[in-house]
Order: structure tokens, then C-alpha cells, then sequence
């Protein structure tokens, strides 16, 4: 019996024998990783290929409504907590593990807004530019409202808290505002909140979004067929987990 184990082992790693090793990328974060207790403090967050599994889980996972993009990070990336992570981190993060399963060019078709011409677009994802957090950077940030003219602190929310900036509106907003004009009180700010002018509102779902931290995941494209340029959005959906 033991005989026979043996042989069919030997057998499957003949076959699989020029199979290369996995493949492991660290991975360099907006936050630069200064925030996540990790499982190993001598190594960096790395983040393996995509496996069969792998790609057959984020398929299962969207049919049922689960979140494919956090099940991805559950199981190809290494030494850190994914709940505790920066939302803003996210995209560093699922476009090294695209480029440790098939490179950094990433091939998709764009259509032109001008002349509706169809063509193939091929980008390196290292080209993308990384913004990191500044050095005094503590993951909260002040902001000065633009009509009320009162400071706000506003901290930046985690992927566990992610659920909440679907519906980013002033029932979950309070979550995320620590204080305004010194008031710390969650019910004060949450009443505050509701009577706010919506140009304060959007000032602060802005900060609170990060968006001037990580990955810009834009680039220029020029129509081949008729030269107009515009700046395009990659295409960063499920299908950017499967090979293009």
C-alpha cells in the first residue's frame, strides 16, 4: 500500500518537474506597511501567484455575493492581517498579485469616445505611480470644511469596515469623522452630519476615501486610428484576474 503511494507521488512530480517555483512578490504599500502588526516581523507583505483554486473561488465567490477581491487577498497574501489593512492599500496590492501570476503587461480593449474605434491597449503595471502616506502620517488627517470653516479629523477606514463606503451616506458617516471643531461626541457629529451643507459632506467622504494615496490606476491613451488623446480608468474588474 505504501508502495503504491509512494510510486504515484514520484509519478505526479515527474510530470510536474520544469514547473516553476512559486513565485512570491513583496509589495510596496502607500502606508508603507508602518501600521499592521505582522506575523513576522522580519519579513515584507509578499503576495503569491494566482492558483486553479484560486481563480475558481473568486468565480464561486461572485455568484454567491461575496466579495471575489477580498477572498483573492485572503488566500495570495502573506505576513499581514487583510481586515486590518488600509482600504487605500488594496490596489497595490491585487495588481502584484496579477503581475506574480502573469507579468506586469496587462493587455484590454479600449474603445475611443471620439471616433468609437476599438483597439488593443498594452500597459505595464509598474508604470503606475505610487503615492505614499507622508512621514508624520498617523492615519487620521485634518481637514478644514469649506463652508462651515470648522476643522474636522477624519480617520481612514480598514477593510473590515469596508461594507460602510458602499453606501457612504450620513447614517454610516459618523464612523469614520473623529471630530469636528473639537467635538469628539459621535451623536453630536452624527446630528451635525445631518444638517451639514453637502459641500462639507463631500469635502469629507473625500478625505476619508484616500484618494491621494496609492495606486492612480489611470493612464494617457491615444487613439490610433484618429490621434485624439484622453485619459483613460484601467479596467480593474474580475475579469483583470484572468489572463488578457
Amino acid at each position: 500500500m505504501n508502495i503504491e503511494k509512494i510510486s504515484k507521488k514520484d509519478e505526479i512530480n515527474r510530470i510536474l518537474e520544469n514547473m516553476p517555483a512559486e513565485l512570491e512578490l513583496a509589495v510596496d504599500l502607500p502606508s508603507r506597511g508602518r501600521f499592521y502588526k505582522l506575523k513576522d516581523d522580519t519579513m515584507p507583505i509578499t503576495v503569491r501567484a494566482m492558483k486553479f483554486e484560486d481563480e475558481k473561488l473568486v468565480a464561486d465567490s461572485s455568484r454567491k455575493k461575496a466579495d471575489p477581491v477580498n477572498t483573492l487577498l485572503h488566500r495570495c497574501v502573506k505576513n499581514v492581517d487583510i481586515d486590518e489593512l488600509f482600504v487605500f492599500d488594496k490596489l497595490a496590492i491585487l495588481l502584484k498579485i496579477r503581475e506574480a501570476t502573469y507579468g506586469p503587461e496587462y493587455e484590454f480593449d479600449q474603445v475611443c469616445n471620439a471616433c468609437s474605434m476599438k483597439s488593443q491597449v498594452k500597459f505595464n503595471l509598474n508604470d503606475l505611480i505610487l503615492t505614499e502616506v507622508p512621514n508624520d502620517f498617523t492615519g487620521k488627517e485634518e481637514i478644514l470644511l469649506p463652508v462651515l470653516q470648522k476643522k474636522a479629523i477624519i480617520r481612514h477606514p480598514r477593510v473590515k469596515e469596508e461594507h460602510y463606503l458602499k453606501d457612504l451616506n450620513v447614517k454610516n458617516l459618523w464612523r469614520f469623522v473623529v471630530s469636528i471643531d473639537g467635538c469628539e461626541q459621535s451623536d453630536i457629529i452624527g446630528e451635525v452630519l445631518r444638517k451639514m451643507p453637502l459641500r462639507d459632506v463631500h469635502a469629507l467622504i473625500k478625505e476619508i476615501g484616500g484618494e491621494k494615496y496609492g495606486l492612480d490606476p489611470k493612464m494617457n491613451f491615444r487613439c490610433p486610428e484618429c490621434e485624439e488623446e484622453e485619459v483613460i480608468g484601467l479596467p480593474i474588474g474580475t475579469d483583470f484576474f484572468y489572463m488578457s
